[in-house]
């Protein structure tokens, strides 16, 4: 509509942002609303942005302050910040106990400021622990879910086995669940390349000889000598 009643009533205008020197086209409503008075949206807010800063200037210390071209107000630069050095030798109040300890009593933090934990490592154990036994203590079954595989599935694999490991038919109390490293080459496998359950020795044997039968070959042959 606008664009229709251009030719008939609308008005040159200057862009009323200061450094801007273009002229726009103001019907007498957008005029009489005080519409349009900006060539497009970045002179509205630089304008805007500079009137808000004007407005709050007296609030401001002016000795933080340059006045640049067209009475605009500039920030200096301010100096670098004073880096604060721990001293390694000082002491640490703990944030839990409230006690004052060496700092060797902390564990490393990279986040923190001082590169330390807010808490000893004694209250770190005993925040840990609680935590521990309020959910329930050691879940056993995380190991067969990132390999994909129910604790069903690997008591039936050990009891085909022969009750142990696959090599050496002996039992342990940590039993690893050994995987196909060609179909999965993580630290994890999946149910289709789950081949089996391996002792802590056999496990590691077969991964030393990286899983190569002419090394094991060589092996068999070695030790026959």
């Amino acid at each position: 509509m606008a664009s229709r009643q251009r030719g008939k009533s609308a008005t040159e205008w200057a862009c009323e942002y200061r450094r801007c020197n273009e002229t726009i086209l103001r019907l007498p409503w957008e005029i009489k609303e005080g519409r349009q008075r900006f060539c497009n949206k970045s002179c509205a807010n630089k304008e805007q942005q500079a009137r808000g800063l004007w407005k709050s200037i007296d609030d401001l210390d002016r000795s933080q302050f340059v006045w640049g071209e067209g009475r605009t107000a500039v920030r200096k630069r301010q100096p670098p910040k004073e880096v604060f050095v721990f001293d390694p030798d000082s002491p640490k109040i703990c944030n839990k106990c409230g006690e004052e300890k060496e700092r060797s009593s902390f564990g490393n933090n990279k986040r923190s400021r001082d590169g330390l934990m807010h808490e000893c490592k004694s209250c770190h154990v005993i925040r840990t622990t609680k935590k521990y036994q309020e959910n329930g203590g050691y879940n056993p079954n995380w190991r067969f879910k990132r390999h994909g595989i129910s604790k069903e599935i690997f008591e039936a694999m050990l009891e085909s086995q022969g009750g142990g490991c696959a090599v050496c038919r002996q039992l342990t109390d940590k039993m690893c669940i050994d995987h196909d490293h060609a179909h999965c080459s993580g630290g994890y496998g999946c149910a289709e390349c789950f081949r089996g359950v391996l002792c802590p020795q056999c496990n590691m044997a077969i991964g030393l000889l990286k899983e190569d039968q002419e090394l094991f070959e060589r092996a068999i042959e070695y030790c026959s000598k």
